[in-house]
């Protein structure tokens, strides 16, 4: 049966395949990288949400400071007057 078939055939067939093959296998690694460039951005994006988290409690904790030190600086100047 195969020797029914031109050789130009084959060779076209066999190319096909190979294309084929080649074609899949990129994608699929492809998408593997894309994974793990996926998961690594996704840890990146919650140590940043924590770190913003930090930030916002120090920013409150520096505004009380401030408002304790105004009311200490309220009380020297009525002492002082």
């Amino acid at each position: 049966m195969i020797s029914c078939i031109d050789p130009e055939i084959v060779v076209g067939l066999l190319s096909l395949a190979g294309t084929l093959l080649g074609s899949v296998i990129g994608v699929l690694t492809a998408n593997k990288l894309v994974k793990y460039r996926l998961g690594r951005l996704e840890e990146n994006a919650k140590s940043i949400c924590g770190l913003t988290e930090r930030l916002d409690a120090a920013e409150r904790s520096v505004r009380y400071v401030y408002r304790r030190l105004d009311e200490i600086n309220e009380r020297i100047d009525k002492l002082e007057s």
